[in-house]
């Protein structure tokens, strides 16, 4: 019970005065910075979060947005944002996420089947850490 208690308070729980530790995870990894010309992350934010635990099995249903922008050295300026949901299976004795599903609602700009694997990839290494960082 410990566990998940401290999982929940210092991984998933907003934070007033800065961002929640997933979203500070999440916008760490830079998830567009490999992007051909919008390569510069505006903002990566996870806005809702659950947590279900189970033993030491753990799913994670978070929701949020993305916001990806051209650099400041761009000669003419973009950018494409979407909403997405993620869904991460994973387990706490091996802080492992083998299992983890994004979908994406795109706002502007076809961007949902590139950020998609980047998402993915920004997530697993977001929970992986958060976990292996716990006391």
């Amino acid at each position: 019970m410990r566990l998940e208690l401290l999982f929940l308070l210092f991984c998933l729980a907003p934070v007033i005065v800065s961002a929640n530790p997933l979203t500070r995870a999440l916008e760490a990894s830079e998830p567009c910075q490999n992007l051909p010309q919008i390569d510069k992350t505006g903002h990566a934010r996870v806005e809702t979060a659950s947590l279900h635990i189970d033993g030491n099995s753990v799913i994670v249903a978070a929701q949020g947005s993305i916001r990806c922008e051209t650099s400041s050295a761009a000669l003419f300026r973009s950018s494409a944002s979407a909403d997405f949901d993620i869904v991460a299976q994973g387990d706490f004795a091996t802080c492992t996420f083998p299992e983890v599903a994004v979908s994406i609602s795109t706002r502007d700009g076809a961007v949902g089947r590139i950020l998609e694997p980047i998402l993915v990839d920004a997530v697993r290494e977001a929970l992986t850490d958060a976990c292996v960082d716990l006391p």
